[in-house]
Parts: structure tokens; sequence; C-alpha cells
């Protein structure tokens, strides 16, 4: 299969997604925590206790987010790991206390309350004799706080067939049933081996996604979110397939297997899920009115793009309810900016016209026109005719 086939696919199948409402999938698209309002942030540190737990790869997720919060204070997390509390061996779910409480962690059967284990196996969660046993005492006897709760993997979609993963996907399906007050999220692995591994992995983690889109479920896409740095997109080629591969600007050791900035983006993902969970929609959002107190409104943007599909030109309307600045780019499908077509400040409700035309640097007859602004960002597919 061709790489541009593999790549148009990709693309595809997220648009689609975005636009049918199926699933919510947490990707290298959603690590842009300024455009999250401040009282959806609030609203994620009153009501969300969340609970994450794996082995080391997991840990990226709570590192990043005590990096995070040095970055932007506003982003505070108390995460429960065993550092400051009760027992140097695993976490615990911390009490509210106005930050965004979390636990990392899961409580075995044979441990005592408040005295659970940071590095969890897959069994121990979903595939042994003894999960449930861990849930129930985890959710019901000693935490039962907890409202969101992930597995992340190790090396395991690198090595096991699909049928263990389809195991995986019934047993979460399980556990939604038995605990509905509870957001379980589905995850797929890390993608740092290349080769036939590589190949492996990618199989499996695009089994986990296509059953997240099909199902309607919550996924965090850990796999996406280490092949993605700064709209680059790093793979390789294996038997004429494009296989996703770790960006190198994530390689190093420091944290779990990975750097800073791998930690940073995952935590920025983590915060950007708790918002969609907690209901915000990134195209429509809603400002709080200590933000905009001569408004109490959303914050919208409306794109129309005619003709569409094209030949050599089109025109991009576009409308917003704030007086804001707004930038409008065109996006090929491996994620590279084409053109800078606007940036400016803009009236609200004000219809702005701007001329795209086709450009040899086009790499494929599909685009993507974003426009965006300091609060929300709003996307539109484009067709390039006769290409």
């Amino acid at each position: 299969m061709k790489t541009t086939f593999l790549l148009i696919l990709a693309i595809l199948i997220t648009l689609n997604f975005k636009a049918t409402g199926q699933g919510i999938i947490i990707d290298h698209s959603c690590i842009d925590v300024s455009t999250i309002p401040s009282n959806i942030i609030d609203s994620i540190k009153q009501n969300k206790r969340f609970q994450w737990c794996g082995q080391s790869h997991s840990h990226q997720v709570p590192s990043g987010m005590k990096l995070l919060e040095q970055d932007y204070p506003y982003l505070d997390v108390t995460v429960g790991d065993g550092t400051n509390g009760t027992s140097s061996s695993g976490g615990w779910l911390p009490d509210p206390n106005g930050t965004f409480c979390m636990m990392d962690g899961l409580q075995l059967f044979n441990n005592n309350c408040g005295n659970c284990c940071l590095s969890i196996f897959p069994h121990e969660y979903w595939n042994g004799p003894n999960h449930i046993i861990n849930f129930e005492r985890t959710f019901v006897n000693c935490f039962p706080g907890i409202n969101v709760s992930g597995f992340v993997w190790c090396g395991e979609p690198s090595d096991y067939p699909a049928e263990y993963f389809q195991a995986y996907l019934d047993t979460m399906e399980a556990h939604e049933v038995a605990y509905p007050d509870i957001q379980f999220i589905y995850s797929t692995g890390h993608a740092q081996f290349n080769g036939v591994d590589g190949y492996n992995r990618f199989l499996r983690n695009n089994q986990i996604r296509q059953y997240c889109i099909d199902n309607d479920k919550l996924l965090f896409d850990f796999g996406d979110l280490d092949c993605w740095s700064n709209g680059e997109f790093s793979y390789y080629i294996y038997n004429g397939d494009t296989i996703p591969v770790q960006h190198p600007d994530y390689n190093g050791n420091t944290y779990h297997h990975t750097n800073a900035l791998s930690c940073k983006n995952k935590a920025c993902a983590v915060w950007y899920m708790m918002a969609r969970i907690i209901g915000w929609e990134p195209n429509i959002v809603s400002i709080s009115s200590n933000v905009y107190p001569e408004e109490n409104s959303t914050n919208s943007i409306e794109i129309n793009i005619a003709p569409n599909p094209f030949l050599t030109q089109t025109e991009i309307k576009f409308s917003l309810t704030f007086n804001t600045k707004a930038i409008v780019e065109i996006y090929d499908l491996q994620g590279r900016k084409i053109e800078t077509l606007f940036e400016d400040f803009v009236s609200a409700n004000q219809v702005n016209t701007v001329i795209y035309n086709r450009i040899s640097k086009a790499s494929s007859k599909y685009l993507l026109c974003l426009v965006r602004t300091p609060y929300s960002i709003s996307t539109k597919p484009m067709i390039l005719e006769n290409y």
C-alpha cells in the first residue's frame, strides 16, 4: 500500500470521525491547552478524579502533568504516586483540594488500602483472575471518588495477536457495564519500535482505534502522540506500508523511555481529554464571563468554501462571534502547513473573505483549511479537481 494512500486514508478517517461524532479520539491534534476555556479547566479540577495506571510507559503522563504545571501554573495538579503519600510503593487518590487530582496506580487484591502498586500489568487491570477483585477494591472499597480510569500498554502491541486485544476490548466493555459512573479510557500502545515489531504494533493500534470509532469510545491515542512533533509525521516503510514510529524529537530516557517534551505533550492531551469528558466542544468553545465580561455567549467560527472541489482557485469566507485575532491556514495531508492566507484582527459577525490559489506545493488532492483564534479552532476539507 502506497505511503500517500495511507496518509489520505488516515486523514479522511479523522475527518469522518469529527463530522459524525463517533467516539472521542485524543491524538496529536489535541495538545493546544490554550484553546480550553478557563471555566472548563475549573470544572475539571472540581469534578474529575482521574486514575491512570500501567507499566513504565504509563508514567510519562503523571510526569508530564507535573512538568506542565511548571510552565502553566493554572494547570495545577496533585498526583498521588507514592512520592509524598502514604506509601513509597504506590499511589493514592488525593482529596479534593482545588487542583486536578490524579491517582497513579491500582489497588491490588493482596494490598491494603493506601498501599497501591505503581507498575500494573495488563492481567491486573483486565486480563487475569484477580482483575475483578482489584477493581472492586479500588473503585468501591478504597477510592470510590474515581470517575475516570485508564490503562496504557508497554510493549504488548508489538508482541501479541489480534485475539489478545479483542479480549481487552471485550473486557473494557464489561468494566463499563459494571461501573457505569466511571468513564473508561481506551489506549493505544507507544510507537517506539520499528521493523516487524513496529508493524504488529501498527496493526494492533489500528485495531483499537477502529473499535473505538465504531463503538463510540474514548481513546487516548498514545501511539499517535509519539509519532507527531510540530506538525511533522515520523514513519518508516515496511513491506511497502507506511508505519508510524516515534518522532526523533522525543528520543531520550530521562522520563520513562522518553523526554520531557513528549511527557508534556501527553499531559496537554490529558487536559484536552478531560475537557471533552466535561462536555467541551473544541469548535464551539464556551467562554466564562470572567474572560469576556462584556459577552456571555459562545466563540464559534463559521467557514464556507466555494467552489469546493475547485480547479485553480477557491474563496474562503469565515466569520466569528467575537472581536479577536484570526489566522487562516492551509495544510496538506502530511500535516505540513502549505500557506498562511490571513492573520489579523477581525470584527464580530463580519464575513471575511480570503482567496486560495492552487500552488505546486500541494502534495495531494485533499487539503485542510484551518481557521483559529486564541480560543477556538475550526476546519473544513478542501478538494482539488484534476489532481
